[in-house]
């Protein structure tokens, strides 16, 4: 993605660029742009090419780079998730830091498994593998460096029944264990008619790198993940959150409102 708006940025078009880079075609780097991975010295290269001085963000293209070259768990799930999807898990298992904000469910990385099965409509065996996956995900809450996790529901998550009462009241409990969690922070937008904010699509904000950040967004629609890059949209993205930071109820009321409606569930 990086690279890609490297390109952009010096309107080039593939072809114009992989005439700058010995040995190489516009095929190799069109691979490279799509994810297909790039070795730290051909990275350095294009980097020269394309005239990048900035140390810090160089150091943090080779550092992710280095990260992508890894195999993490998702690889072997190849057969049950998408490729975006495990580009999304890829980049959430590195990422320092992440902001969220969903409408109708509870996200992944704070669902039980009973809420998870309930949620997820595909065949047993199938549902059965989502549901591994989606747990394991939960994985980086256990790393030394968790990441930052900040959280924003619509107070129409609360409401939600799937599963029953039973699996809903041990999901309400479940957000108030994580919102103590060294890093979490947990608060609900109220589902008011005058809080037009509150009408906003899901979408996540994932921080990567550790010398220089890297953004990258991501918006959940009924079509699937579609990922945000360019550096106007994903300001846009964070000033939307920033909107909906606004409107959201303190950290103590949005615990006492789960509390609540978990005590009628």
């Amino acid at each position: 993605m990086e690279l890609k708006k490297l390109r952009d940025e010096r309107n080039m078009t593939l072809e114009t660029a992989a005439t700058r880079i010995v040995l190489r075609s516009n095929g190799w780097l069109s691979n490279v742009e799509n994810g297909y991975g790039i070795g730290g010295d051909e990275l350095e290269d294009v980097l020269d090419r394309y005239g990048v001085e900035d140390q810090s963000f160089r150091m943090a293209l080779v550092e992710l780079a280095r990260v992508d070259r890894k195999r993490g768990w998702w690889h072997r799930h190849t057969h049950d998730l998408a490729p975006a999807a495990m580009d999304f898990i890829s980049l959430e298992a590195d990422c320092r830091s992440a902001r969220t904000y969903e409408v109708l469910a509870v996200p992944g990385l704070l669902q039980t498994p009973a809420y998870a099965n309930a949620m997820i409509t595909l065949e047993p065996e199938a549902r059965r593998r989502a549901v591994e996956i989606r747990m394991a995900r939960q994985r980086i809450f256990d790393d030394p460096m968790t990441p930052d996790f900040d959280v924003l529901l619509n107070e129409a998550v609360l409401h939600q029944r799937l599963g029953g009462p039973e699996v809903t009241y041990g999901q309400l409990g479940h957000l108030l264990h994580t919102s103590e969690r060294p890093g979490s922070n947990l608060r609900i937008v109220p589902a008011e008619p005058s809080n037009p904010y509150g009408l906003m699509g899901a979408f996540t904000l994932l921080v990567i790198g550790q010398a220089y950040r890297l953004t990258v967004g991501m918006v959940e629609s009924p079509m699937g993940m579609t990922y945000v890059e360019r550096l106007d949209k994903v300001r846009r993205l964070e000033e939307r959150f920033e909107r909906l930071r606004e409107t959201a109820l303190s950290n103590r009321d949005s615990l006492a409102l789960i509390k609540q409606i978990r005590s009628k569930a």
